[in-house]
């Protein structure tokens, strides 16, 4: 590699380096934002975010998480593994217990008209 020619490429100061970036060909993003769809998609994650069905969704996932004899361990001690799985299963609890507490108190009674709203505008 030639020193020489790579001390030329490179500007010198800073007046040089603001002539270079602007001859510079300028890119542009390949993506372009769609405003009005992102508002939708967050205000649809969010409604959904507060949906029982959520709630018993992450209850199953945590429970498919907890470790199974036939898991391979690696280095890890079996009180590890315990700790894991306790805590594993108190996650499952918790969302279970919130998914309750939101058929009790009504806080999904318009999960359907809500999400009959969110296909047509989706």
């Amino acid at each position: 590699m030639n020193k020489g020619r790579l001390s030329e490429a490179t500007p010198a100061s800073s007046g040089e380096e603001a002539r270079h970036q602007r001859t510079q060909p300028r890119r542009q993003s390949a993506y372009v934002v769609d405003a009005e769809n992102f508002r939708r998609r967050v205000l649809q994650d969010a409604l959904a975010e507060g949906l029982a069905a959520t709630f018993d969704r992450r209850a199953a996932l945590f429970e498919w998480a907890r470790p199974r004899p036939t898991d391979f361990r690696g280095s890890a001690t079996p009180a590890e593994v315990a700790e894991r799985d306790a805590r594993l299963r108190a996650d499952a609890d918790r969302c279970r217990r919130h998914a309750d507490l939101l058929l009790q108190t009504h806080a999904d009674a318009y999960a359907d008209e809500v999400r009959q709203v969110l296909r047509e505008v989706a």
